[in-house]
């Protein structure tokens, strides 16, 4: 990388990390503790927990036991490497970056590292929506789990409405049965009272047309008594005879009508009763058929709630077996991530033992380079060093390259599943609550 290259990528890492000290001097001669502060600075910017990352892991107590001591040099950098490579960054980013960085390899390193850094940025506004759309469908969530136990709740409240209605419904039906026996019990008093009104009617018309007829008479003789009392009569005691006789007449029919018009209102006050009586039994025969009515209602209410019931127990058990669904897979991947751990750990303790034969490699390659002037046959030896150092190179890269694509594999597995799964209970309650609303309003 020429002149102007290292400087624009210095003034790159100043612009992007301006809290980070760096110099061209840095870019041409990278150290360890360069290289480790920058990754730290950039891990930062994700929100990478650093000091977590310089600590050992509770997973690793494990494997390092009591040879902690033996590995606190060791795990802060396998932590970092394992940091870096989680955001798959550069393809084939390993230890020797980081313990043994090299200007070029760095240089370009640090590129794509600001170039991911520039990506995301980018990528950043989309992830907003997306971030905007999931917390909606949790927040729709919560409101349906909510609503659930609201309908939950309505329901049991129905539930009790219903049964204090039975027992309504049983105390009025026995009443009804009651007042049906004491209807058809008074249906033959109905009658005959109604046939004794109509006669009675009638013989109330014929009497006040008697009592008219005494009225009349009574004039008449009032009349006449009116008319001799003013004429000049020649026998006083025939006068006074026909008079006494008058009188007593006119007691008798005074008397009797008096008595005829007792009967009268008598026989009026009981029409009166028995009109009262017979509007009772209407009164009461309407609220009898309403009551019939309302009974009927609460019968098909107690079928729309029971239907309601089977649903909500259908969408319960099925709710139970995706959360044991959802359970096992989750026992799944733990056990799964657990023995990737281990792998992964067992591998990591390996690995110094064949970054250890490499860089044994490498001094003895070092060393035959020395000596290559004066021996020319050390020339075949070199070869075989030189691909002894590449197959394990190969290897460390394979076992890296196998461990990272089982991670990714299971990640995107479990991922995918949960949002299969939710997107099925979603679905599932939202049809639930839909067709208890439905029937609710209905």
């Amino acid at each position: 990388m020429n002149k102007s290259s290292e400087q624009q990528l210095l003034d790159d890492i100043k612009k992007y990390f301006p809290n980070f000290k760096c110099t061209l001097q840095d870019l041409r001669n990278p150290t360890e503790e360069f290289v480790t502060n920058f990754y730290s600075c950039w891990l930062q910017e994700f929100e990478v927990d650093i000091v977590n990352v310089s600590q050992i892991q509770f997973s690793q107590m494990s494997i390092v036991g009591s040879y902690q001591d033996a590995y606190s040099g060791a795990i802060p950098r396998i932590n970092l490497l394992r940091s870096i490579r989680a955001f798959d960054v550069v393809q084939d980013f390993g230890m020797l970056d980081i313990i043994s960085p090299t200007p070029k390899r760095t240089q370009a390193n640090l590129r794509a590292i600001i170039e991911f850094y520039n990506w995301s940025d980018f990528c950043v506004c989309s992830l907003i929506d997306k971030k905007k759309d999931l917390n909606d469908r949790q927040k729709n969530l919560k409101s349906m789990m909510k609503e659930r136990e609201d309908l939950k709740e309505k329901l049991n409240t129905t539930i009790k409405t219903i049964a204090q209605i039975q027992d309504v419904k049983k105390q009025l039906e026995d009443e009804i049965l009651s007042l049906q026996k004491r209807a058809s019990e008074l249906n033959p008093e109905k009658q005959m009272l109604k046939s004794k009104t109509d006669e009675t009617t009638e013989k109330l018309k014929e009497k006040e047309s008697t009592l008219l007829k005494i009225n009349k008479e009574e004039l008449q003789i009032s009349n006449k008594m009116k008319e001799m009392a003013n004429l000049v009569v020649d026998s006083p005691t025939t006068v006074i005879s026909d008079l006494e006789s008058l009188r007593t007449k006119h007691a008798e029919i005074k008397e009797l009508s008096e008595r005829k018009r007792d009967m009268v209102e008598t026989r009026m006050q009981n029409q009166s009763k028995v009109n009262k009586d017979y509007e009772d039994q209407q009164l009461r025969a309407e609220q009898l058929n309403e009551l019939v009515k309302l009974i009927d209602q609460q019968r098909e209410l107690l079928k729309v709630v029971q239907t309601t019931d089977k649903d909500m127990a259908a969408a319960q058990e099925l709710l139970r077996d995706l959360k044991a669904t959802l359970l096992a897979l989750g026992n799944k991947r733990a056990n799964r991530q657990e023995k990737l751990q281990s792998s992964y750990l067992r591998w990591m303790t390996q690995k110094p033992q064949l970054m250890e034969s490499v860089e044994a490699a490498i001094r003895e390659l070092n060393k035959k380079n020395n000596e290559k002037k004066k021996i020319n046959d050390s020339l075949k030896e070199d070869s075989a060093v030189q691909e002894k150092i590449d197959s394990l190179l190969h290897k460390i890269k394979t076992h890296i390259e196998d461990f990272q694509g089982d991670c990714d594999a299971l990640t995107k597995q479990g991922d995918d599943y949960l949002k299969i799964l939710e997107e099925n209970a979603n679905a599932h309650m939202e049809s639930v609550r839909k067709e208890v609303k439905e029937r609710y309003i209905l």
